[in-house]
């Protein structure tokens, strides 16, 4: 499993475990995919330092069209 880029808060953590511990299983299971939901749903992007070389790569013309196309 990868390691997540955020820091659990350990009271918030603590509370969640309370109330998980408090449902039957089933409901516990819809938790877990929740929480597999919200990582997932987590938007993925790539560096704009990766983007960059691509920079200006888009002719002139073909720009025009797509503004063109995006104003109709």
């Amino acid at each position: 499993m990868a390691e997540s880029a955020y820091t659990p808060d350990p009271e918030t953590t603590h509370e969640i475990m309370t109330e998980l511990k408090s449902l039957p299983l089933g409901e516990q299971k819809e938790v877990l995919d929740f929480v597999r939901y919200l990582k997932f749903k987590q938007k993925k992007g790539v560096p704009g330092s990766v983007l960059l070389p691509f920079a200006g790569t888009i002719p002139a013309e073909e720009l025009a069209q797509m503004q063109q196309a995006i104003e109709e």
